[in-house]
């Protein structure tokens, strides 16, 4: 497939269907929490990650649809949303709205949904243990820990209220969106296929596509203009994340911009 918005739509069509038959069903004892994990990950989404999973087991000579793949696919959607539900929770960044939907603590109770968070972490986890590959778990389970994404939100809240320097935006653009990137690009180095050893050395193009990923938030956000589908507009003790204080800040841009270039050039990406 060549043209990108029909792979994306198949490659969502697929995932999709592989979450409707993974999920526990909401009938499923205990229904209030199933029903939490379903409402968050069909809350709408383009399905980047698992576009970027199965685009690079293609790329490393696999079949469109592979089954393990595909557990793939669902397992970083699920982490993904897990992400996002303790992201909105009030004693993180505190947002009403999700894709212009209530975020799952306002319709489930923030209780529910920090349940419902870890119950889509640990059960992605599950799905991967099905694939058999101990190397692509590994893989996973690295860009979330201290040194991935949960070390990047440290970092985002330790650094609230201060001037951003160069080592923090470094830090929070190659932690923040790694487990958005890495993991969904990773697998398809571990594959067995042909091509898979081109792929080994491939560490360094998440981190780009995460920088292309942060970079581009603070510019269109700060574009954009309010509707009912956006995030919870700024209040009064509201948690800034760096994106929101990019926006106001030109130093905290230029930043961004110089570590983006920087890793354009670094890793030959035009």
């Amino acid at each position: 497939m060549t043209d990108l918005k029909v792979y994306m739509a198949s490659v969502a069509k697929l995932t999709e269907e592989t979450l409707e038959r993974l999920l526990p069903a909401e009938k499923t004892y205990p229904g209030s929490i199933h029903a939490l994990m379903r409402y968050s990950i069909f809350a709408g989404g383009k399905r980047v990650r698992p576009t970027l999973v199965m685009a690079a087991h293609e790329a490393c000579g696999g079949s469109f649809g592979d089954q393990n793949t595909l557990l793939v696919c669902a397992a970083i959607e699920m982490l993904h949303t897990f992400s996002l539900i303790h992201d909105d929770l009030p004693c993180m960044d505190d947002d009403d709205l999700r894709r212009g939907k209530p975020t799952a603590h306002k319709v489930f109770g923030e209780g529910l949904a920090v349940l419902g968070g870890d119950a889509l972490c640990i059960f992605a986890f599950e799905c991967l243990a099905k694939t058999g590959r101990v190397d692509i778990i590994r893989e996973v389970a690295s860009a979330l820990g201290t040194e991935g994404m949960i070390g990047g939100q440290v970092v985002d809240i330790e650094s609230e209220g201060k001037p951003a320097t160069r080592e923090v935006v470094n830090i929070s653009t190659k932690t923040r969106p790694r487990p958005l990137s890495a993991p969904a690009c990773g697998p398809g180095r571990f594959w067995q296929t042909p091509l898979s050893r081109t792929f080994r050395g491939s560490r360094p193009m998440p981190i780009t596509l995460g920088l292309h990923f942060r970079w581009s938030m603070i510019f269109w956000t700060k574009k954009a203009r309010p509707s009912s589908s956006a995030k919870t507009r700024e209040r009064p003790g509201k948690r800034q994340s760096d994106v929101s204080l990019g926006m106001r800040n030109g130093g905290v841009q230029t930043l961004c911009a110089t570590t983006y270039t920087e890793s354009l050039s670094r890793n030959r990406i035009s």
